[in-house]
């Protein structure tokens, strides 16, 4: 019984040693190991990390230096171990369980590893690692955990096919297909919806509502694949038919004064409206077709008296293409320009007068103190100044009689009275009836004092003559006839010089004033590019410049010809005004002769003279640098012969320009070539190669001469 009791005893204490540690560890919640991932969800084949931290360690004597934690998952398919690394000093394995260790044992929050995984299958997963068995190196402990899910998502598609495409009023060309990608329909309308599908996950923009133009409209569809980068563009082209009316031309007008022989398809018109009447106007124009519409650039003018000004009415079709016609108004000048003196008397002389003379002279004694003008008009309208009494001075004194008429002309009589001195004898007076200088409005042109007649080209801005003379002598006097106002067309001016010994010089002044330009833009592609020569005679008729504009079929200008009216010479010359650019039969040929590298032809589609000289602007910049310094060359293709016509001719706004009075066949180049003549070459050689045969044909002679003498003598 005393054993039995031992031995009972002694099994308590066994159990009481075993139990006891374990009653210390369970005791309560020593930690908390934490795990967190640097992403919520991958896609497969793509890595997550895990972090692993112990945390809240709450009495642990000396510190918590080894783990070991099972991480538990729902599903082990979905995730796939990759590596583990310990962290602050801590290492770490992962088999079955994650086993860390450190020689540092903790007791603050630290992060203990970091564990990767990647994704093998797509699905979700939740991670839970186990309260690890932790110790301090004596006893154990437990400890809380939390749970974490990653979700394994399938890559994103790369997928950018539509799935349909169609559109609202119209059937595409081929059939939609997803690996084709233009199509082509014809849609008679105003507007069109394109619907179009795509694989899920992708997205469409360029669909939807699309309005359309008259003829071809451009669409793109582009699908943006669910992964981001994959594109694919389907072009859809809309053919819209211009059903729109082309009808731009009127069927009638309607003036405020007189009429016009009015016909469609006539589109310039000249009218002449009394001198009484000041304003004019399209009263209205009516179109043949209600669709178009119209207007005018200006419906009423004024007009001054000679003046010609332009009334334009534009068509416009429904189709939105525009028809000018115009209307040249002019007005007249109904006015008297009589500035013509009826009769003409100075007393105490006997000049005899003439209207068409317009200086007088005369001696008188030197007992007459003054004398008395007296001036009749030939038109009342008119009106006179500088009549009346005088007094006279020794020697030469000048008077002017101005006669200006109704309709602003001038006309100068002057009357030169020369008294006599005491002696009764006329002094020496200057003889000198010269112009100093002559200025005529801003215009530069060489004045000569021995050349007596100028013609000044003015442009139409100029309405008011501007004429500047001195005299070369101080002692005679200038008058000037002509109306300061400038009529377009011919005005004519004389200057008088009286020198002190009444003796008389007369200038003339024809002054042009051109009307408004004539401006015509012309499709290089066009008959019209053949000029008639009643163009030209007509604006020389007009007093006008006239340039033609020749545009491609874009409408862009490729090049252009000026001509002035002062260099009209031959108005019945019709020329082609047509270039072409590097497009020449001749250009082998001129390379050959000129050793050029490379040349720029122009060749004029005319041939021969032009009505007078003419300016050309050509558009130059697909060929030139901006900038860029060039030559101009003649070459006559018959004579075979090249002439310099400019040299340094420079590259502005991508054009040239230079001046020319003869068409056929020219050239640019970079470089200075001396004029050749290629006949002149061939006659010299010619002549040279006529020499050698000449000498050679001596040589032989001579040389069967002496042979013959020497066998003579032989023998």
């Amino acid at each position: 019984m005393k054993k039995t009791s031992k031995n009972i005893l002694f099994m308590i204490m066994m159990i009481g040693i075993i139990l006891f540690p374990l009653y210390r560890v369970n005791a309560a919640n020593n930690y908390t190991i934490n795990i967190q991932s640097n992403k919520s969800s991958i896609i497969i084949g793509e890595e997550v990390t895990f972090t692993i931290a112990i945390q809240n360690i709450n009495g642990v004597s000396g510190g918590l230096n080894a783990c070991t934690s099972t991480l538990n998952m729902n599903d082990n398919s979905k995730l796939g171990y990759v590596s583990v690394t310990g962290l602050n000093s801590w290492t770490a394995t992962y088999a079955t369980n994650l086993v860390l260790d450190t020689a540092s044992p903790i007791l603050s929050n630290t992060n203990v590893a970091s564990i990767k995984f990647k994704g093998l299958v797509a699905g979700s997963v939740t991670i839970t690692p186990t309260a690890a068995d932790c110790t301090n190196g004596i006893d154990e402990f437990t400890g809380n955990s939390n749970s974490l899910t990653i979700d394994v998502k399938n890559p994103p598609s790369n997928n950018a096919n539509l799935t349909s495409l169609s559109l609202s009023g119209g059937t595409l060309s081929p059939t939609f297909n997803s690996s084709t990608v233009n199509y082509t329909t014809t849609i008679n309308a105003a507007s069109t919806v394109i619907n179009a599908l795509a694989t899920s996950g992708a997205t469409i923009s360029g669909h939807g509502t699309k309005y359309l133009n008259y003829g071809n409209n451009s669409f793109k569809v582009t699908v943006t694949a669910e992964d981001g980068i994959t594109k694919k563009t389907y072009n859809i082209n809309i053919v819209r038919p211009d059903t729109r009316s082309t009808n731009n031309k009127l069927s009638a007008i309607s003036l405020s004064t007189g009429s016009i022989n009015f016909s469609p398809s006539i589109n310039s018109y000249s009218i002449t409206i009394p001198s009484e009447v000041s304003t004019f106007s399209v009263v209205n124009a009516t179109a043949q077709d209600s669709k178009s519409k119209i207007s005018y650039n200006n419906k009423t003018i004024s007009l001054n008296y000679g003046e010609t000004k332009t009334i334009s009415i534009i068509v416009t079709s429904e189709s939105g293409v525009n028809n000018t016609y115009t209307i040249n108004v002019t007005r007249t000048d109904g006015r008297s320009d009589n500035n013509y003196l009826s009769s003409l008397i100075v007393t105490g002389t006997s000049i005899v007068f003439n209207k068409n003379t317009l200086n007088y002279n005369a001696v008188v004694e030197n007992s007459v103190s003054s004398i008395n003008i007296t001036a009749g008009v030939e038109d009342l309208k008119s009106t006179v100044t500088g009549t009346g009494t005088k007094i006279l001075n020794v020697g030469s004194n000048s008077f002017q009689v101005k006669v200006i008429s109704e309709k602003g002309s001038e006309k100068i009589y002057t009357i030169v009275i020369i008294k006599k001195d005491e002696n009764n004898q006329i002094p020496g007076l200057s003889d000198n009836a010269f112009l100093k200088s002559l200025k005529i409005n801003d215009q530069d042109f060489k004045f000569d004092k021995n050349v007596y007649k100028y013609t000044i080209y003015l442009e139409s801005i100029y309405d008011k003559a501007i004429i500047s003379a001195e005299k070369e002598d101080e002692k005679s006097i200038i008058a000037l006839n002509g109306n300061e106002t400038l009529q377009f067309g011919v005005n004519n001016f004389e200057i008088t010089v009286t020198a002190e010994n009444a003796s008389v010089k007369k200038y003339t002044i024809t002054i042009i004033r051109k009307n408004n330009l004539i401006e015509e833009k012309l499709l290089n592609d066009s008959k019209s590019l053949i000029i008639s020569n009643n163009t030209f005679k007509n604006a020389e008729k007009g007093y006008q410049d006239l340039r033609f504009i020749i545009n491609n079929s874009e409408n862009k200008e490729l090049y252009r010809w000026d001509f002035k009216l002062e260099n009209l010479k031959n108005t019945s010359i019709s020329p082609k005004l047509e270039i072409e650019i590097n497009n020449s039969s001749y250009k082998e040929e001129i390379l050959k002769i000129t050793k050029e590298n490379a040349i720029t032809n122009l060749t004029f589609k005319h041939e021969g003279s032009l009505p007078g000289k003419s300016t050309i602007t050509i558009n130059l910049a697909n060929i030139y640098q901006e900038g860029k310094i060039i030559n101009l060359y003649y070459y006559d293709k018959n004579n075979k012969t090249i002439k310099l016509i400019k040299e340094n001719i420079k590259v502005v706004n991508g054009t040239i320009t230079f001046d020319i009075d003869h068409c056929s066949e020219y050239f640019l180049t970079d470089n200075i070539i001396q004029d050749i003549k290629v006949n002149d070459s061939q006659n010299g050689s010619i002549i040279v190669y006529i020499v050698i045969a000449t000498l050679i044909i001596i040589t032989v002679g001579l040389f069967i001469y002496f042979k013959k003498k020497n066998i003579k003598e032989s023998v």
